[in-house]
């Protein structure tokens, strides 16, 4: 059998790792899945929950996700030795996914897979932040989206996620638009047959002269220093200088380790369990600049509620 490969992407929190977790913790009549992860933090967060689905899981980690394309070709042909017969590539919030879908192409032609519908997941919460922070990254994945996957659809009034659909269909009126909670959707919208002759967008395209978007930055922050008050660390985070798009990873605090999850105008403690000192990935555009003064700042907290806690 020819494996079938999918491509997931989506700006940075816009839960791909939910949805793809949906479509794999599932009976498998199709056979043995895999998925082939995309982090940006050395340590990786999202590949142990995949890894409960059953699925064969992959994870590609690297500050650096320029030119990646070849990696994740790497890691899925890793995957169909190991058996998997259908593959998720969940692209780490890249914008060159076009990239990724045509480095796919010579597998495609060589008859060693068949490429399926392409998913881009959008936050319908923080669609119009996107469109205005981060408008070229999210237009570059939009482009080539077969499913349009509008998640977190019960965060935001029925008018707002039908406006979202609206301008995802103005942008790319193939796609097909699908409304999620907590990343579900019918399984058979994403593994479903296709019709005959049908080709993913992401090959139909032509290709483009245009300069690609300009990639995410990103670093991990690590401290030994216990956290005595997370709110307020928590309302740190959420003020940070700069276009943070996303961080995630672990704090410690007193009591315990948590798992944080955060993004403009949110944070969320996972209720997974963690273990071990602070460290948490930063995500977004130019930080680059801005990554030594966040580091400063978050540790000068660190350190001054230790000492208000001692005095």
């Amino acid at each position: 059998m020819v494996p079938t490969v999918h491509l997931v992407s989506g700006i940075l929190g816009s839960g791909k790792t939910t949805f793809c977790r949906h479509l794999l913790d599932a009976p498998q009549p199709e056979g043995q899945l895999g998925i082939v992860v995309g982090e940006y933090a050395d340590e990786g967060y999202d590949a142990e929950p995949l890894r409960s689905t059953g699925a064969l899981v992959r994870q590609i980690s690297s500050m650096q996700q320029k030119h990646q394309a070849p990696e994740y070709i790497r890691e899925m042909n890793r995957l169909i030795e190991m058996g998997a017969s259908r593959i998720i590539l969940e692209t780490s919030g890249i914008t060159a996914i076009g990239e990724t879908g045509r480095a796919l192409k010579e597998s495609v032609e060589a008859g060693q897979v068949n490429l399926g519908r392409t998913c881009v997941v959008v936050d319908a919460a923080a669609f119009r932040s996107h469109q205005g922070a981060f408008s070229e990254q999210l237009w570059a994945q939009l482009d080539v989206a077969d499913i349009v996957v509008i998640n977190k659809s019960d965060k935001v009034e029925p008018e707002d996620c039908y406006a979202v659909r609206d301008a995802c269909a103005a942008r790319n009126p193939d796609a097909h638009c699908v409304f999620a909670y907590m990343g579900q959707v019918q399984r058979s919208a994403v593994f479903g047959a296709t019709p005959e002759g049908w080709l993913p967008r992401v090959l139909s395209l032509p290709s483009s002269d245009a300069p690609a978007p300009r990639e995410f930055d990103a670093f991990v922050f690590r401290s030994k220093s216990i956290c005595i008050d997370r709110v307020r660390f928590g309302h740190l985070l959420l003020n940070l200088p700069g276009s943070v798009a996303r961080f995630k990873g672990v704090l410690k605090c007193w009591d315990k380790s948590y798992g944080i999850n955060g993004m403009p105008k949110q944070l969320d403690y996972d209720t997974a369990p963690v273990s071990g000192t602070t460290r948490m990935a930063f995500i977004g555009i130019g930080l680059d600049a801005l990554k030594e003064d966040i580091i400063r700042l978050l540790n000068d907290e660190l350190q001054q509620q230790l000492a208000e806690d001692t005095r």
